[in-house]
């Protein structure tokens, strides 16, 4: 992502940037982690929000949040726009309900629609949604060539990963050796 920089340099065959991307894995297994890492060494600037930022008391809110979120991110190019716990924001729909929880749902999801399509015409600015949700529960709307283009699933490291991670990160606070 540092290569790039958005500004089509590598923009033929070779070099496609996903508009959007699904991290999935179970609780721990580092997704946010690993989205605080492409931030940290980009530099880049970045939204950082819940899923359940959306989900308010008051009919509309959920739109408005959605629109000041795309508008900040369109001000602030190249942006990077993190949604962390997105189970509430990308699950799919039931259209079976009519109570208003579910009327907002909707029209949450929808304008959150609406706005990753504009994305096409902008260029610049990336979606990453992490969940915890298998992806048979995922929206198909969101799924789309163009909304959410590449799905990444990370599972939990393990034991000895665990340990090269503390070393890691315990390197530059330790000068002895880890091991």
């Amino acid at each position: 992502i540092n290569q790039i920089k958005y500004n089509n340099i590598y923009n033929n065959n070779d070099c496609v940037l996903p508009r959007g991307l699904l991290l999935i894995g179970p609780p721990g297994c580092g997704k946010t982690h690993l989205v605080n890492t492409i931030i940290n060494s980009t530099g880049i600037n970045y939204i950082f929000t819940s899923g359940s930022d959306f989900n308010k008391i008051y009919v509309g809110s959920g739109t408005q949040t959605i629109n000041k979120i795309f508008k900040k991110a369109k001000e602030n190019k190249p942006c990077l726009i993190f949604i962390d716990e997105a189970d509430s924001i990308i699950k799919k729909r039931n259209h079976g309900e009519f109570s208003s929880s579910s009327s907002e749902f909707n029209s949450t999801v929808c304008k959150l629609l609406s706005e990753m399509d504009s994305l096409k015409s902008e260029s610049g600015i990336i979606l990453i949604f992490a969940t915890n949700m298998n992806e048979d529960y995922i929206d198909k709307a969101m799924l789309r060539s163009g909304r959410i283009d590449q799905i990444i699933n990370i599972s939990q490291p393990t034991f000895q990963e665990r340990i090269d991670l503390f070393k890691l990160y315990l390197k530059d606070l330790i000068n002895d050796n880890i091991d």
